[in-house]
């Protein structure tokens, strides 16, 4: 046995995958429809034979294999004939090989995930044009009272420090300050919010005849340069379709990992209602 698998350049331990892997690199270079020379027509035929012995396709026969120029003494009739079913047997592997990849590539696109990611690619989409709008639209604001702060330090983007604060609607937004006096003395602000998904975009604290404004940080609407292509994707899977790792990649990321972040993003803090009055509620 352990000859067979020399023929294919590997060990007795290869894996199924190696196997077919070097199976399918030899024979691609020893096919007679690529190299005519008569030593390659007799590697073509002692790989096919060597594969479907390691593969228990066919028995280990009883004779030794020797070397096949040997055999070319019989007539040319037996040696073409010998080609030609080597050649067919690769053809059918090659068929077989291509078959299960276009089956795999047609589960990947039906039943209950490719339904998931059709979803996910219209919602994403919906999502993802009213982030640009709100780039453009008017904010919101609304009075908040600050109940709690943060005293530790954290670091953002760049070199940003930012700390956490609670709002008396139990709402808590990174903001990025320093200075706790912002809240101490006068704990009423105003928060200037997105128009449509009413994300927290500013903190606008007035102390003293002094009005400090401070920017928000770790939300949808501040990462939207991030979230918005993100959530493109199932969009571009649904169209893509072709047969190959992209596809395949951009489809698992989509159905696994970006679908459930298209829908904690609509059904947290009311998003999905904000969605549907287009931010006038």
């Amino acid at each position: 046995m352990k000859k067979y698998y020399q023929l294919l350049g590997l060990t007795e331990s290869a894996t199924d995958a190696e196997i077919k892997r070097n199976y399918r690199k030899l024979a691609f270079e020893y096919h007679p429809d690529r190299n005519s020379s008569a030593s390659a027509q007799e590697k073509f035929i002692l790989i096919q034979e060597a594969y479907e012995i390691v593969t228990g396709k066919k028995k280990i026969p009883q004779q030794r294999v020797g070397d096949y120029s040997s055999r070319r003494t019989r007539q040319d009739e037996s040696w073409e004939e010998k080609v030609k079913k080597a050649r067919s047997k690769y053809e059918e592997n090659k068929r077989h090989q291509e078959q299960v990849i276009a089956n795999y590539f047609i589960r990947l696109r039906t039943g209950w995930r490719w339904h998931i990611l059709r979803v996910s690619a219209i919602v994403g989409l919906v999502i993802s044009l009213c982030m640009l709008v709100d780039l453009f639209l008017p904010n919101h604001l609304t009075e908040e009272r600050v109940v709690r702060y943060s005293k530790e330090v954290y670091s953002s983007v760049g070199s940003a420090q930012i700390s956490l604060i609670e709002t008396a609607k139990n709402e808590k937004m990174w903001v990025q300050t320093q200075n706790y006096s912002l809240y101490r003395h006068n704990n009423n602000v105003l928060v200037e919010r997105s128009w449509i998904f009413h994300s927290p975009i500013l903190v606008k604290s007035n102390q003293k005849n002094t009005q400090y404004i401070i920017p928000v940080h770790f939300t949808f609407f501040w990462a939207w340069m991030i979230i918005a292509p993100l959530f493109l994707v199932p969009f571009f899977v649904w169209f893509y379709k072709k047969n190959n790792p992209l596809f395949v990649i951009s489809y698992h990321a989509s159905v696994f990992m970006i679908s459930i972040g298209i829908f904690y993003f609509l059904f947290t803090e009311d998003r999905w209602f904000h969605l549907l009055t287009m931010g006038y509620f």
